[in-house]
This record gives C-alpha cells, structure tokens and sequence, in this order.
C-alpha cells in the first residue's frame, strides 16, 4: 500500500500526515488542518516548525529524528501550536517511509489528547492544591488496600512522622512508632468489624526521636457492589495542641503552688516568731548553765541541748526563708561525711528508738564533700523522717546508709524497709506539697526541699527504681 492509500484509510479518525526525507511537509488530511487552524496550502512545503510551541527541548527533538533517521518508530506525545496561538497536544506515531532500503519520507499519525492533559493537568494542580493544604493542615494520608495488603501513605504523613520518602512502610511500622498502648493496627480491625469511621489519639517517637502527638481515623472504601476495597484515612498532627495544653496544666499547677506557698508562708512567718523567742530564752539559759562547772553532768547534759536548738534556729531561719521563694545563705566547707551522718542521727536518734527502726551505717574512710553542713543535715533528717513516716507500722523496720567515691564523685545511698516508690508518681514525688501521707502528718515538702538543697550544691537525688525496696542515691561533686 502507497503512502496515499494509507493515508485515506485512517484520515477519517486521525489527524495525518506525510513529510519527505527532509520534513518538509507534502500531505495533511483535513482534521490536520482542523486542529491546527492552517489551510493545506498553508502547510504544504512547510516543515513541522510552523506548529512548533516551543515547549520541548532541543534534545527531545534531537531524539524524535535519530529515532526515526536510523528507520525505527516513535511513539510519544507532542505540544503544538495552533494559528490562533493556542496549545494543543497529540499522541504521536512518527513512522519511516522506505522504499527499496532507503529512508524517503514519514507518515505521522496522531490523536488529539488536549483534553486529556488538561485533566491531568487539573488534577496535578488539585493535588499540589491538597499537599499544601494538607502541609499548611498538618495532615497526612494513608490507605490500604485489602487485595493485595498494598500499604501507601502521603508525603505529608512521611513528613510529620519524619519517615524517608525512599522507606518502605507497613502498619507495623506505624505500630513501633506508637509509644501508647493503643495501636494503630487496633484501629484496622475494629474499622473493619465495626463497619464505621473511627477515631484514635496516638502518642508517636518519630524516627528522629522527636514526640509527636497524632489523631488518626480510618474509614473502609467499598466498590459500587458494596465491597469493600481499601481502608482510608488521614493522620492529624496534633502536637502543638498537645504542648499547648501541657503548658496551660503545667502554668495552672504552678499557680496552685504559688497559692500554696503564700498560704503558707504567712503561717511559717507566724511559727518562726514565736519559736525565735523561747529559742533565744533557751540558748540564754544553757549559756548561764554552762558557767557552773562542779555540775558535772548536768553541764553534759546542757552543752548537748545547744546543737538541736541552733538547729532548730537554723531550721526556722530556712523555712522563711523557702516561704518566701528566697535562697537560704550558703556556708559552705569540706566536710566529713560520716561526722554529718553521725551528728544528723544524734538529732533524730529518739525516733529511731521509739519507733524500733535498726539503723546501718556503711562509709568508705574518708569521705569528705564541700557543703554547708547545716543544709545537708537537714537533707538527711528529713530523709531519715520520711523513711520512719512510711515503715514505722511495718513488721520489719530498718534503714541503711551507704557511701563510696566513684568516678571522682561521694554517692550516698539511703534505703529502707519499704516496698519502693511506683512508678507512676516518681516524677512528681519531689514536686513541692506533693505527698502520700495523711494531710496532718506531711506537707509535701521534704523531698522537695531535700531536692532544692542539694540542687544548691550541685548534687543531685534519684529513685532506683530497680531496688525491690525505697532506695533514694545522692551524688555529691568532689572539689
């Protein structure tokens, strides 16, 4: 069949035509010139460059002649330009004439597909459309398809739970991300029991360790015979929410301590004058007492009441002090570290004996720290006061200290009978007014003062969890 004949036999359908071996064109059918809006005159002895847009490379016309010069076909498609100016776009089948082995044309048959790329164009443009909502939103989607178990989500998801574009992913993979008990493959197949859109809160440790707060529905997509084909849904991320929401209850729980502290604050003021003057009465007394020296024992007997009583002064002088959100004044030296033990169990030594508590000192020689002796012993009686608190009614009753230098640090371990702290409350437990004990006999403040002293001497305090027992470890800098 010539060139003609075949030509005639597609022209009703397609737009054709024929140009020689050197593009100059010499045939076009009518819908040619229908779509380009130039007359056959118009275009024969043209080449193609008179419906050129301008839209494809230099290269990528290079690529459409060595395809078809070397005699293969070529098949894509093509923007061109009509007269009036506007763009149009062809499949195209660019196929060689040849006759007797040699190259002496090319027919070219193409279909209009203008208003499939505008489609497709609306459609990137929908979807560029959604990502950015979508990012702007902080959503991302995900679906999954029940016959081949294909699991796919967005690049906005891959961004909020910071997962590579190039990683593949499973709803398992959602699943170790999740560190809540509720999981994400839960939310699967109660969707798919249920028949409905449900809805989950998920707290997340993204790939790159950030927490990430996120609420996920999913809804089931079923075919018009009632089928269902795929899982869908979308991931809102609401972390900022979340952090929000934990600042306003952290704000509020400061605002209760702050009431709290100026309620009892005015009632400390109130205590610590009317101690400060039988104290002062007192320390007059055991003075004048002291100057009578035949009084062998009761000379002994005096000069132990001046320690608790300057204690009791100093005691009073620092809980003013913490009333008002001021530090107490620091008067720091090296220290002993059994001398402060010993001297801090001389003032609670009557408790020890009447509640029946045993009591086991174990110190390495020579333990010495820098501190301000009054404050660390107030740490230890108030731990010592707090571990008689909880054991006292407990048939086995006993505490024990014990200090090592390690790694150029004193690490003081004070533990006892009971049977440990739980876990939920651990991180709250030095929080001041937090307490477990009956309102008339603990404030909440112990632990917590315990932890602002020592903060002040750049130790720090902690739980061991991991002791079956309540087990509390002090690490004290060495200068």
């Amino acid at each position: 069949m010539d060139a003609k004949n075949f030509l005639r036999s597609i022209e009703r359908e397609a737009i054709v035509a024929y140009t020689n071996k050197q593009g100059v064109i010499e045939y076009v059918n009518a819908n040619f010139c229908k779509i380009s809006g130039y007359s056959k005159s118009e275009l024969i002895g043209q080449d193609h460059r008179i419906i050129n847009s301008g839209f494809h490379s230099k290269e990528f016309i290079k690529e459409i002649w060595s395809t078809i010069l070397s005699g293969n076909v070529w098949v894509g498609d093509i923007c061109n330009r009509a007269k009036d100016g506007s763009l149009y776009w062809v499949n195209t089948t660019l196929s060689p004439s040849i006759v007797d082995g040699e190259i002496v044309g090319f027919y070219a048959v193409r279909h209009d597909i203008t208003r499939q790329k505008e489609l497709e164009e609306k459609n990137r443009e929908l979807t560029r459309l959604s990502n950015e909502i979508q990012q702007m939103a902080h959503i991302g989607r995900w679906s999954y398809e029940l016959k081949n178990k294909k699991f796919t989500i967005s690049a906005q998801l891959r961004s909020i739970l910071e997962i590579p574009q190039d990683l593949a992913v499973s709803p398992q993979d959602i699943d170790e991300l999740i560190s809540s008990e509720n999981k994400f493959s839960e939310l699967f197949e109660l969707t798919l029991s249920q028949e409905m859109t449900l809805y989950d809160v998920f707290k997340m440790i993204s790939l790159k360790g950030e927490i990430k707060w996120v609420k996920a529905n999913a809804s089931l997509i079923k075919n018009k015979k009632g089928q269902v084909q795929k899982i869908a849904g979308v991931f809102y991320d609401i972390t900022d929410l979340k952090v929000a929401e934990e600042n306003t209850e952290i704000e509020k729980r400061k605002s209760v301590h702050a009431a709290k502290l100026a309620s009892i604050g005015e009632m400390t003021s109130s205590i610590v004058h009317e101690m400060n003057n039988p104290i002062t009465v007192i320390q007059g007394l055991i003075r004048t007492a002291l100057k009578f020296e035949d009084l062998d024992k009761v000379h002994e007997r005096l000069k132990k009441m001046e320690a608790p009583v300057e204690h009791l002064k100093r005691l009073a002088k620092n809980l003013r002090q913490y009333s008002r959100g001021q530090k107490p004044v620091s008067n720091k030296r090296n220290y002993q570290l059994d001398q402060l033990v010993d001297e801090s169990m001389a003032l609670i030594q009557h408790r020890l004996k009447y509640t029946a508590v045993d009591c086991a000192i174990e110190l390495e020689e020579n333990l010495e720290i820098t501190c301000d002796s009054e404050q660390i012993k107030q740490v230890i009686i108030n731990l010592f006061n707090n571990s008689i608190d909880v054991i006292e009614h407990l048939r086995s009753r006993w505490i024990k200290i014990e200090g090592v230098k390690k790694d150029n640090k004193v690490i003081l371990s004070f533990v006892d009978s009971g049977e440990g702290i739980p876990k939920k409350i651990r991180d709250q437990i030095f929080d001041p007014f937090f307490t477990t004990k009956d309102p008339q006999k603990g404030t909440g403040l112990g632990l917590g003062i315990v932890r602002d002293i020592l903060s002040q001497h750049g130790a720090t305090i902690e739980i061991d969890g991991d002791d079956p027992n309540t087990k509390f470890i002090m690490t004290f800098p060495v200068k």
